[in-house]
């Protein structure tokens, strides 16, 4: 019994020291494309082509500073599928999401990866501009965004400066995608308890006849 209330103490501490509950986190941003330059798309894509980009972020990364200014979220990005007029496209590899303050404008914060389009993969970026510079202030994911919180939103696809597509954002929605994944000393703890029940049992039998 000692022993079991020694490995509990440890699971506590061991609790204690991770960050939250991972959660994933489903960000649908909608729009209306405003400039074609040589598409990269070719003519699957006009001014005026709706788009939806839907993205799969995990809410427990941390941000790190790269040097300068600025802020790393590496890893947040998992799945990203875009529509685009009569493009459509999936995630091939991601880039890491960040935020950047020049000091002017506030912060930028952008997310995307390099996205396949019927086998053609380009650069597809989504960008929003926070120029209160209060959104990602204390460096954590977060667990709500609103458009209002920003003061514009960007789309743009592209594969070198001559070859673009760009639009605005005029709706963002950011909801739980799933529940939250139990960190493993959760975990730890939720078997310690389960042992320790069915050893107490073991040692004191039913004494119904």
């Amino acid at each position: 019994m000692r022993q079991l209330g020694i490995a509990v103490g440890i699971a506590l501490a061991a609790l204690g020291a991770r960050p939250a509950d991972a959660m994933l986190f489903e960000l649908v941003a909608q729009g209306t494309v405003t400039a074609v330059n040589a598409s990269p798309l070719g003519g699957l894509v006009s001014v005026g082509d709706p788009f939806t980009v839907t993205a799969l972020l995990d809410s427990s990364v941390l941000g790190v500073p790269t040097g300068g200014n600025v802020t790393e979220y590496a890893g947040s990005v998992v799945a990203i599928d875009v529509i685009v007029g009569a493009a459509t496209g999936t995630l091939l590899s991601p880039l890491p999401a960040d935020v950047t303050n020049d000091g002017l404008v506030g912060d930028e914060f952008s997310l995307g990866g390099f996205v396949t389009y019927g086998g053609a993969n380009e650069t597809t970026i989504l960008g929003l501009r926070d120029s209160a510079g209060t959104v990602f202030s204390d460096g954590s994911f977060p667990t709500s965004l609103d458009l209002a919180d920003f003061d514009a939103g960007s789309f743009v696809v592209f594969q070198s400066p001559l070859e673009q597509v760009f639009g605005d954002i005029t709706s963002l929605t950011y909801t739980p995608a799933e529940a939250p994944i139990p960190e493993p000393s959760t975990a730890l703890l939720l078997g310690l308890g389960l042992g320790g029940l069915a050893t107490r049992c073991r040692a004191y039998p039913s004494s119904a006849p």
